[in-house]
């Protein structure tokens, strides 16, 4: 590809870097005689015309985004059966590297770099563009510091349907929501927990959870606690920490409304560490209730503080909702671990009379039943059997709710080799279809 000419101006001169959807080359424009950034389509989706289609509409209207910390697009084009995206080319390195070279940053610089990365993602939410895929490798910080948020072209417009998410990605997996690694609807809030846990990072130098197995890691962004910044690094002010949980919270309504709100708690932070309060849901220890960020509170404290008058009915539903439902959670998975082990047992000791280790080679898997299933429960058991590769996608379907397995290929009983050719691929419902009712109001009827 090096030395390439694509629309009769942009020259590839080396290649940047490679991603899951793309590759990224360094190119030099004859037209304007400036260097630009130009991800290309890998080979594999440039057949999915659908797909292409989509993203060169969505691509569209990602380039109106203009923004001091959003990586500029330039340009979207198609030269024979490539497809590419002409960027800004910034001149630095990843948020990511930065980290994984200098460690923990000084949390009031951290508290800069966030607030000017949510700037960004409030322009793009006004915009209904929701990013989805927000994390350090694609924050790029310049040569003086400023970071500008990437890969806003392969994002998604609020009514996109294209959501197709593959769980071996393990680098997003870290940084996703809850409700994106089970596959349900994504939203503005899904980015602003993504920059929490990336304003995690900044501060501490470490992910939230961590692991190498994608699996293991969407299960504990499900069902794992918000760890504290502030356990993590000591020096971190208790309020900013609040503020990271708050937008790590599982529950959507328990995030901020939007990244305005976001910024304006940084900012006080920034001036004042001790000058403001951050709402989170109340959750019971064995001393007593408590804060989610430590506060102790009696047990009939629920009168208001600045801020928070409007949560206390909230965070009693909270509170009383998460008391039932996440026990349960923990039951079912234990329970539906010991009735496989215990059919298994059964199966090989009645019909086969042999050791339970002789039923399959080391190197194969037994593909279970996942159809009807929630995708969560699925995945304890993909885990389980250490089945590899595999790959959920996910579609909408009026008769099914969400998060519930569609269809499966290969069929349950079948052997697949470990990480051999044979990929297991599974359809996860994504409920009912959704679009975004415009602003009609005060509009002429032809617009």
């Amino acid at each position: 590809m090096i030395g390439t000419i694509l629309g009769n101006r942009y020259t590839l001169l080396e290649e940047l870097g490679t991603g899951g959807m793309a590759i990224v080359y360094k190119a030099h424009c004859a037209y304007l005689q400036r260097d630009v950034a130009i991800k290309v389509i890998r080979e594999e989706f440039r057949g999915d015309a659908d797909l292409l289609r989509r993203f060169d509409s969505e691509a569209r209207a990602a380039a109106s985004l203009t923004h001091p910390n959003i990586v500029q697009i330039y340009d979207v084009g198609r030269e024979g059966n490539l497809v590419y995206i002409v960027m800004e080319l910034v001149d630095g390195s990843s948020l990511k590297e930065l980290i994984t070279e200098h460690g923990p940053m000084p949390w009031a610089m951290a508290v800069d770099v966030m607030i000017k990365i949510a700037s960004a993602l409030q322009k793009a939410h006004a915009k209904k563009i929701v990013h989805r895929d927000i994390k350090p490798q694609n924050i790029l910080m310049t040569a003086d510091g400023e970071p500008k948020v990437a890969d806003f072209g392969i994002a998604r417009t609020g009514k996109s349907s294209m959501e197709t998410m593959k769980v071996d990605t393990v680098a997003s997996v870290h940084y996703a929501s809850p409700e994106q690694v089970r596959g349900g609807y994504t939203d503005a809030q899904s980015d602003l927990y993504s920059a929490g846990v990336t304003l995690y990072e900044m501060l501490t130098g470490k992910l939230p959870f961590p692991g190498d197995n994608p699996v293991s890691v969407a299960l504990r962004q499900i069902l794992d606690a918000v760890p504290r910044a502030d356990a993590a690094i000591p020096e971190i002010p208790r309020q900013l920490a609040d503020i990271v949980e708050k937008c790590m919270q599982k529950n959507r309504a328990d995030r901020y409304e939007d990244a305005s709100m976001l910024i304006a708690d940084l900012e006080s932070v920034k001036r004042n560490p001790e000058s403001i309060h951050v709402d989170l849901p109340i959750i019971r220890r064995e001393e007593g209730l408590v804060a989610a960020g430590g506060l102790e509170l009696a047990e009939g404290d629920f009168m208001a503080r600045p801020r928070e008058k409007h949560m206390n009915m909230r965070n009693r539903r909270v509170f009383n909702r998460r008391r039932i439902i996440f026990p349960l959670i923990y039951v079912l998975l234990i329970g539906i671990i010991i009735a496989l082990v215990v059919n298994i047992i059964g199966f090989v000791t009645r019909d086969l009379n042999v050791p339970l280790a002789t039923e399959t080679p080391a190197n194969e898997a037994i593909v279970g039943s996942y159809v009807g299933r929630d995708i969560a429960e699925v995945l304890v058991d993909i885990e389980k059997a250490k089945i590899d590769p595999f790959e959920i996608q996910y579609r909408y379907d009026a008769n099914v709710k969400s998060g519930i397995v569609l269809e499966q290929t290969p069929l349950a009983g079948s052997k697949l080799v470990i990480k051999g050719l044979t990929t297991l691929e599974i359809i996860v419902s994504k409920g009912q279809d959704q679009v975004v009712v415009p602003q009609i109001l005060n509009r002429k009827r032809a617009e």
